[in-house]
């Protein structure tokens, strides 16, 4: 058998000349252990940040689920909503579009960056567009409708309008342009930041969308635990109050702030827990929202309370009732 000499070398045995080879094998039998040691230490540690990941992309599908967003991860963080609006056939010219959906709809950059950032596979009737997140959505070729009611380009052709006036996204089965358009009607994609700005003189961002969803409630105490520094004080609440236009919109308000930009906020009511039960939820007709500033009671906290008839910040509710969060963020 050949002998080691060390962890590296050894000699071969005695030929038929009477010769012994001097082999130098590289690595030792415990370096080479341990080299697969690391490799299956690194490749596992490739496996769990993977299933991190994974969790983490479930985890914010699901938070956007109620809302019909899809976080595509573009470099923005604009946030794009899985349908058209009013269905796949339906069409807005310019102008009513932009009164209807307001910055809700997408602007020329966004556009751009829509088609500069993600991946575009046409699917025989439009696109599937997929994001650095590995999330997508279709865009249908929807075609259009001319001046004189007559309906175009169904199935090869799409044109989804902008904010920015005369621009819109374009495309065939070849080809995806942002660029000019004529006057004609067109189909709407709707895409919204998660915090948007309302020209607020305090600088602060307002979230899209309630926490969990409009059905989702939540007490002070794990409101201002699991949100601690994002739901708004009773300044910021004044703030929106005094400084936008309110308008009932037969669900909730429209909150329309000094830039023109706006969010809404959806009459998802508001509830007392009893027996295990909650009361008082989806009514549909008021709404009401914590605040993070309690109120001069050790058991009250100021609150967004709201009706068909007006909108007020009482200290009315208790730290135990359910009410919904909204978020902010400060510049």
């Amino acid at each position: 058998a050949n002998g080691y000499l060390s962890g590296t070398q050894y000699m071969t045995k005695e030929n038929a000349s009477g010769m012994v080879l001097l082999v130098t094998t590289g690595k030792s039998v415990a370096e080479k252990e341990a080299i697969r040691a690391e490799q299956a230490r690194q490749a596992e540690l490739a496996r769990q940040k993977e299933a991190e990941l994974a969790h983490q992309r479930e985890n914010r599908r699901q938070q956007l689920l109620p809302y019909g967003l899809v976080d595509l991860g573009l470099t923005s963080g604009t946030l794009w909503k899985k349908f058209n609006e009013g269905g796949e056939y339906a069409y807005y010219d310019f102008d009513e579009a932009k009164r209807i959906f307001g910055n809700k709809l997408p602007t020329k950059s966004q556009l751009e960056e829509l088609k500069n950032e993600c991946e575009w596979t046409w699917t025989g009737d439009g696109y599937q567009v997929t994001g650095p997140s590995g999330e997508f959505i279709t865009l249908p070729a929807a075609g259009g409708r001319n001046n004189y009611g007559y309906d175009f380009g169904q199935g090869s052709h799409g044109r989804y309008w902008s904010y920015t006036p005369g621009w819109s996204l374009k495309f065939t089965s070849n080809e995806v342009s942002v660029e000019h358009l004529d006057s004609y009607d067109y189909s709407v994609r709707l895409a919204t930041l998660e915090y948007v700005d309302l020209g607020l003189p305090s600088g602060t961002l307002w979230k899209t969308f309630n926490e969990g969803g409009n059905d989702c409630y939540f007490n002070y105490y794990i409101a201002n635990k699991e949100f601690s520094g994002k739901v708004p004080t009773k300044e910021q609440f004044d703030e929106l109050c005094k400084e936008c236009e309110w308008f009932w919109i037969g669900d909730g308000y429209k909150v329309v702030g000094p830039n023109g930009n706006y969010i809404t906020f959806p009459a998802a009511g508001s509830g007392i827990y009893e027996d295990h039960k909650l009361y008082g939820v989806g009514s549909g007709m008021i709404g009401g929202y914590w605040s993070s500033t309690p109120s001069d009671s050790d058991y009250y906290v100021w609150c967004l309370s709201f009706a068909s008839d007006g909108f007020y910040i009482p200290d009315s509710d208790t730290r135990d009732s359910w009410l919904c969060v909204r978020l902010i963020k400060n510049l």
